[in-house]
């Protein structure tokens, strides 16, 4: 059985060269009790990175959170984006990478062509729903398709809407809708989280942080008309003839990356190829 930890372990075994903090967040005690939400933060010279996990498994949570501070760290050692580049993974860094590339992609390019996002009925979702509200009954939750290729399940989460909060939103892409709900639920919860945690300074913030589109307020009301009650469910006959757009692997080197030359990882990159003549069917 693989080592859930490998990451982590490998962290606090470098502890003078990466010198790795780990932060526990207390809001799921308040939001969605069973949830684990964990900071792994690295600094190497002039170089500090933060990553972020939350998973049911709580040592998962915390391997999820070191993966993405030493896939971070190794983006600003590179000097590239950490969009579609993965270290590891549930499955493998491969699949990890080829997901978040396809995410976006799916996601934006409906927004740009204005298509809905129809609402998933499903009982991973109704679940996920029920659960939220226990702890927070007047709160609206809400699940949406992507369209995306038949082998594929891209789900966003929306939480909030009304007088009691902005709207927040998760993505994720999965081969299984339950894996892709949960983790855009996730996502979302986070950052229900950090309003319901700072509500005064909240907004400012999001407007201030270009990477934070998905908590803007002006960008996530100019797209909610989008999102449209009529049912729908995975691989339903609104995504079948999607396109998958095609992807270029590149395996990354990071040798020149002295203090990370025994991390147990794989690290890969997938790159879009924008053309549309380079997309085929699925």
């Amino acid at each position: 059985m693989a080592d859930k930890t490998k990451l982590t372990k490998w962290l606090v075994k470098r502890r003078t060269t990466m010198n790795p903090r780990f932060t526990e967040y207390t809001w799921p005690t308040r939001y969605f009790r069973g949830l684990y939400d964990f900071e792994a933060r690295i600094s190497v010279g002039d170089i500090e990175s933060v990553g972020r996990g939350i998973d049911f498994d709580q040592d998962l949570a915390v391997e999820k959170a070191s993966s993405e501070a030493i896939e971070r760290f190794i983006c600003q050692s590179l000097r590239f984006s950490s969009e579609g580049f993965a270290v590891s993974g549930h499955n493998s860094a491969d699949d990890h990478a080829k997901n978040e590339a396809l995410e976006r992609y799916y996601f934006t390019r409906q927004i740009l062509a204005h298509e809905p996002f129809r609402r998933i009925k499903a009982t991973a979702t109704l679940k996920l729903a029920e659960a939220f509200h226990k702890q927070n009954a007047d709160v609206p939750i809400s699940f949406y398709q992507m369209n995306t290729a038949a082998n594929w399940t891209g789900v966003v989460c929306l939480i909030g809407g009304r007088q009691c909060c902005p709207l927040l939103l998760g993505l994720a892409l999965s081969s299984e809708l339950d894996s892709a709900a949960t983790r855009a639920m996730c996502e979302a919860l986070a950052n229900f989280a950090r309003f319901k945690d700072s509500p005064e300074t909240f907004l400012a913030e999001v407007k201030a942080d270009k990477e934070a589109w998905f908590c803007n307020p002006d960008y996530l009301n100019g797209i909610w008309p989008l999102f449209v009650d009529g049912a729908s469910g995975p691989n339903s006959s609104s995504n079948s003839l999607e396109l998958t757009p095609h992807l270029v692997r590149e395996t990354v080197d990071i040798s020149g990356i002295i203090s990370l030359r025994d991390c147990p990882i794989s690290p890969v990159r997938y790159k879009l190829v924008r053309d549309h003549e380079s997309e085929v069917r699925q």
